[in-house]
Parts: structure tokens; sequence; C-alpha cells
């Protein structure tokens, strides 16, 4: 999936995190000699050192504190992410005015003095 062996132990990693059910990885003594694949390939060797490596996730239900403490930070994630569309509406809210101004002023949509300032900053 990765490609390369460089990626292997992460998308390991990120398949346990994700509780997937199982890795399929490509082992081989020496991958620069299999016939499928050896950029992905690992080695006996290697594998087992992804192996000892690999954290698994539990996907038990959180209780007491944990949940107490996901919840408050959930919490304030969704206080953030109600200001960003609140102000994000605000912000349509004065394209769609300039927009309507242009229109009636016979302006061009496109300024680009405005343009390459937006680009610079």
């Amino acid at each position: 999936m990765g490609g390369e062996r460089k990626w292997v132990f992460s998308l390991a990693q990120e398949a346990m995190d994700f509780l997937f059910d199982g890795l399929m990885i490509e082992v081989h003594p020496n991958p620069e000699l299999a016939k499928s694949d050896g950029k992905q390939q690992v080695t006996p060797s290697y594998y087992g050192k992804i192996m000892k490596r690999l954290r698994l996730s539990f996907a038990d239900p959180l209780i007491g504190q944990q949940l107490q403490k996901i919840n408050l930070l959930r919490n304030e994630i969704d206080a953030i992410d109600d200001n960003i569309i609140a102000l994000l509406g605000k912000r349509m809210d004065f394209v769609r005015e300039i927009g309507v101004w242009k229109r009636d002023q016979n302006i061009s949509l496109l300024q680009l003095e405005r343009w390459k300032k937006i680009l610079s900053t």
C-alpha cells in the first residue's frame, strides 16, 4: 500500500490506531530479490522490530475521568468550530456586499492590486 519499506511501520500504526482487524505485511529474507513489490517488503528482522514498536489501541468505551476530560476538550473544539462558522458567515456577508456594490458601480470583480496583496500575505 505504501509502495516503499519506509512507510510500513507508520501505515501499520495508523491501521492499529483506527482499530483495523489485522495487518498484511510482506516479509522476505532479501526484499531486493523478491519477485514482486520488493521496495515495500521488509526483512524478518525489521518485521520483528515493527511488531515490538506497534502500539495497540483499544475500543473500550471511555469511563469516569477519561470521559469527563475528553468531553471537556470536545466541547472546546465544538465552541471553536461554532466561532469559525460564524466568522465565515460574517465574512461571506461582506463579500456579498462588495459584490453587489461592484455590480451596481459597474466595477470589475477582479481588482489586480487587491489580488496581489492577498497573494503576498
